[in-house]
């Protein structure tokens, strides 16, 4: 964290840089309005196709991560919001998605105060660990034992 806060503090931060680096020059302005019109369209396009869902690389998931916590730190919560969405749309694995609702909904309920939204986010990782913990239970219900053996840890049943 402090090496994001250290980034943040030299320059004034990303955005000021940006901003510094778009109004040095008319055609400076140019290139990075044409720049910015292209990385929206690329990413409304592999949003769209259907073949990239569920398919976020390694690498995509520890910039989507690293730039959350950059827009923690800024207090730009509207940002973080569409990073965890956007790393929704790439995860396939129930209990990832359902880490990432959780957040999100934690975010939206008390930082954007959007209640309804958070509410809907964290019914819906009710759902998904239900769905986990059922499919947990058969798949340790169907794990045949040895017979005149005793019970290990694993097959003991255990309190909740």
């Amino acid at each position: 964290m402090a090496d994001y806060m250290t980034m943040l503090e030299i320059g004034g931060g990303p955005r000021s840089r940006a901003r510094a680096t778009r109004d040095a020059s008319p055609s400076c302005s140019r290139r990075w309005a044409s720049s910015s019109s292209n990385h929206s369209a690329s990413s409304s396009a592999s949003s769209a196709n259907p073949q990239r869902s569920g398919k976020l690389g390694a690498e995509d998931v520890k910039s989507i991560e690293s730039a959350r916590k950059i827009y923690r730190a800024l207090g730009d919560y509207r940002n973080v919001v569409r990073l965890y969405e956007l790393e929704l749309e790439g995860t396939a694995d129930a209990k990832r998605r359902a880490d990432l609702l959780l957040g999100l909904g934690r975010v939206l309920g008390e930082k954007l105060e959007e209640l309804d939204a958070a509410a809907q986010r964290l019914s819906e990782v009710v759902r998904l660990r239900r769905a986990t913990r059922r499919r947990s239970s058969c798949s340790a219900a169907s794990t045949p034992t040895r017979t005149g053996s005793a019970p290990t840890a694993s097959s003991a049943p255990r309190a909740i």
